[in-house]
């Protein structure tokens, strides 16, 4: 009987233990009776990086790039695509030819180009070399209206009127040559001459408009790309009150220069327009005035 007893408490003392060793091991693995483990959470997919204008050498103000020395200063890098704005990133390289840094300090190297630093390039670069820009003021007639505009290409031609003392007065019936007759009324020389060929045009601008004004008589500034030479022909034209200068467009793709003789009322009648005597230009008949209209 007391082996039977025995064999009793041994049975539950095993079972007891089994118990014990399926909690621990239950325990040790986090589990609860008809709760699953909660998952955690899928992380987001990496964005692959995106290529963008990154500086790769200190850019100071005001520094244009060109084709030719952007490579130097920017290059086309990867940056985080969570920095990329497309706003303010520039994608191609050709974006930043003949653009100045407008930013206050300098643009320092590994930093993506905002495209709010870059501005226009200042006038004086766009000027071709050996040349200066010379402002002209013209009207609606001797500035071609307002056709004409930045990169066109022009002629400019001087018209002139002279006041030349003759060297002639009236006889009985004829003329009477002699020594410069300064008691003679001054005889007015027109004047037209072509001054400077193959110019371009930098900037047209208009002026403000004057009650007093009508549309065709509006004036605008144009401002050419002309030599000192050409610049002086010009500004001193500006004093002379019976001078005018008139703008005429040639072909962009002449760049020839033509040989003009320039005209006066004599080379006129002389040798461009014959009419029938009698005709006199500064006390003379013209030479092939009274040719039958032959041109020599």
């Amino acid at each position: 009987m007391k082996k039977r007893g025995g064999r009793v408490i041994l049975l539950l003392a095993l079972i007891l233990v089994v118990a014990v060793a399926a909690g621990l091991l239950w325990l040790s693995k986090g589990g609860q009776i008809g709760i699953k483990p909660a998952q955690q959470p899928t992380p987001a997919p990496t964005k692959p990086p995106v290529k963008a204008i990154v500086v790769i050498k200190d850019l100071q103000p005001d520094f244009v790039l060109t084709q030719d020395n952007a490579a130097e200063y920017v290059a086309l890098k990867d940056i985080p695509a969570e920095q990329f704005q497309l706003a303010r990133n520039l994608t191609e390289i050709e974006s930043v030819y003949n653009k100045r840094i407008s930013s206050t300090l300098p643009l320092i190297v590994n930093t993506p180009l905002d495209r709010r630093n870059l501005a226009e390039p200042p006038l004086s670069y766009q000027i071709p070399s050996g040349r200066k820009g010379v402002p002209v003021l013209v009207n609606a007639t001797s500035g071609v209206g307002h056709l004409i505009a930045p990169g066109d290409v022009v002629d400019v031609i001087l018209l002139y009127d002279i006041s030349v003392i003759p060297d002639y007065k009236l006889g009985q019936g004829e003329l009477s040559r002699m020594e410069p007759c300064y008691e003679c009324p001054p005889n007015l020389l027109h004047v037209v001459k072509t001054v400077a060929q193959n110019i371009k045009v930098l900037r047209v601008v208009d002026y403000p408009p004057a009650e007093s004004r009508t549309s065709e008589q509006q004036l605008f500034l144009v401002l050419l790309a002309m030599t000192d030479q050409e610049a002086e022909i010009v500004k001193f034209a500006e004093l002379v009150p019976q001078a005018e200068i008139q703008l005429v467009v040639r072909s962009y793709f002449d760049t020839a220069e033509e040989i003009t003789t320039g005209i006066t009322d004599k080379l006129l009648l002389e040798k461009y327009l014959p009419v029938p005597c009698p005709i006199m230009v500064d006390g003379t008949y013209p030479k092939f005035a009274c040719t039958g209209g032959a041109i020599p």
